[in-house]
């Protein structure tokens, strides 16, 4: 008894985003008003070939991102056509059955964000997006959003939050997942 109410504590402060409550809350509720898209960048690869899968520490941190954006409704996922940006997107797509879309970039990195922007702006629900160290900051920055820091190469631990309003309002808030915060 004692080992399963230790495990569920240990589970549960692994498991809470650090962010505030009230951070939580103003995250978590939507209105009709206001989108919110979800931007983060693919969890932890393997470091072998070209198309990588997840380690097991990225999968792990997929699951953490699923918990974490467990309140936050969503109905669009969208993904680079890379299997880490969709590996990381499994969790949270099965748990809430809904398909992962993904976004090519053969036409070239400013017609992926491009694509990234069109589909957010015509899509009337919640987002989201799972990419990657550069594209990120693209899209945040071509959504309105004010530029962010680039993200380092062995950082996977960002969660930007957009809120976009009805009058094309855009606000930014930052969120981390997991313990190795940069």
């Amino acid at each position: 008894m004692l080992r399963a109410l230790i495990i569920s504590t240990i589970f549960s402060l692994v498991m809470t985003p650090p962010t505030t409550a009230k951070d939580r809350e103003s995250i978590d509720s939507t209105n009709s008003q206001t989108q919110i898209v979800v931007l983060v960048r693919h969890a932890e690869k393997e470091e072998v070939g070209k198309d990588p899968s997840l380690s097991q520490q990225g999968v792990d941190r997929a699951k953490q991102l699923a918990a974490i954006l467990t309140n936050t409704p969503l109905s669009l996922l969208l993904s680079s056509p890379l299997k880490r940006t969709q590996e990381t997107l499994i969790p949270t797509a099965q748990e809430r059955d809904i398909a992962i879309t993904t976004i090519d970039f053969s036409t070239g990195l400013d017609a992926h964000v491009d694509k990234h922007v069109e589909m957010i702006h015509s899509h009337p629900g919640n987002i989201l997006v799972v990419g990657h160290s550069n594209t990120i900051p693209m899209i945040i920055n071509a959504l309105g959003g004010p530029e962010v820091k680039p993200i380092a190469e062995d950082n996977y631990s960002n969660i930007y939050y957009i809120r976009i309003s009805n009058d094309k309002t855009v606000t930014l808030q930052q969120s981390q997942n997991g313990s190795d915060a940069n």
